[in-house]
């Protein structure tokens, strides 16, 4: 009986990321995952990006760009779908500014990450990993190139800097799936940082998990009493330099379109702006990230031209997708019921439409 390799997999909502994908996408390779990624839309060349790398084979592209408002744990209950659909072994959730750094790249960069999260999984009964983040400043960059965010910045927090004690998680999909019991439990379990599991089925670095979450799902992310860097931990570059995170913050928030980001965002930046401890990656890691970068790179100039159709809300496949992201599709649902309703009713003159007067 032949048995087949597992599968891991990192997946990512991205919304005017375009400047950061290729490498993202370049590291999490390297470390062995198959990429998940919903594409929110950008008009920094996102889409067109994503659809060329999907195109190439180098990422599963599932576009969410007509989804609105906070979308985050929509999106990463259908993520979770999509991986027991496509018999994925293991996902972890991740942000485009976030790069898992297993210990062991010092020796073996290739396929560490995948065969860290595996090897976690198989010697304990954990449905899910939680890693604390490392949170790196802006290290003292007036402002961004074109290298790559990993080598660029390499002064961080200290480790007891409060907001290392964050984390992000990677699920085992059978385990959970012992713990759900119907489709719409998914929502449920797929928070934004931790998913919705009690402590004894999950491993904090390996470790027994002990995480302090809100009992409000949708409230203040969770956190681990001590912050372990001992197996692996997640580089958050949160802030980059100054007009970077304007840029970025001005593409995704229309306050800051509007200029009025100043105050909160600028306490924001403040607060993560830590340049503490110098923490370089390894020089052969960053060589073969290069390598990898140049490669990917090479491959998207010799692509043909993908076509990338302008979003229609309701179309087959995004219901598919919202189908995949319950409960949350159920008030879609009763809006598109609602205007049905009001076309039908108009068509058949049982709803009568008055004419516009003018005032």
């Amino acid at each position: 009986m032949s048995t087949r390799p597992p599968r891991a997999c990192i997946g990512a909502v991205m919304r005017f990321e375009a400047p950061y994908i290729v490498e993202w996408v370049a590291w999490h390779r390297i470390l062995g995952f198959e990429i998940v990624i919903a594409d929110n839309g950008g008009d920094d060349g996102q889409p067109l990006l994503l659809a060329k790398l999907d195109a190439l084979g180098l990422i599963t592209r599932i576009d969410v760009r007509g989804w609105s408002g906070n979308i985050q744990r929509r999106v990463y209950a259908m993520l979770f779908r999509w991986a027991q659909q496509q018999g994925v072994d293991t996902i972890g959730i991740l942000d485009t500014d976030e790069f898992l750094e297993p210990m062991t790249i010092a020796d073996q960069f290739d396929g560490s990450g995948a065969a860290l999260v595996h090897d976690l999984f198989n010697n304990s009964q954990a449905a899910a990993l939680a890693f604390n983040w490392m949170i790196f400043g802006d290290s003292h960059l007036p402002t961004g190139t074109l290298e790559p965010v990993v080598k660029r910045f390499v002064w961080a927090a200290e480790r007891s800097f409060g907001g290392n004690a964050l984390v992000k998680s990677f699920y085992h999909i059978k385990r959970c799936e012992a713990h759900v019991r119907t489709h719409l439990a998914f929502a449920q379990l797929t928070r934004v940082h931790v998913p919705n599991l009690p402590d004894r089925l999950m491993l904090h670095d390996g470790e027994p998990a002990v995480v302090r979450a809100n009992a409000e799902l949708r409230a203040t992310p969770a956190t681990t009493p001590e912050v372990s860097w001992r197996r692996a931990r997640v580089r958050h570059y949160v802030i980059k330099t100054l007009d970077e995170y304007r840029t970025r913050k001005a593409g995704r928030d229309t306050k800051a379109r509007l200029g009025e980001w100043a105050d909160y965002n600028q306490q924001f930046f403040d607060h993560h702006n830590r340049n503490d401890v110098l923490a370089p990656l390894p020089v052969h890691a960053l060589a073969r990230l290069d390598h990898e970068i140049d490669e990917i790179n090479g491959q998207l100039g010799k692509t043909a031209a993908v076509a990338i159709p302008d979003f229609v809300p309701y179309t087959r496949a995004d219901l598919h997708n919202r189908w995949q992201s319950r409960p949350y599709l159920l008030g879609s649902c009763r809006a598109l019921v609602r205007r049905l309703r009001r076309e039908l009713g108009k068509a058949t003159g049982q709803i009568k439409v008055e004419p516009k007067t003018s005032v």
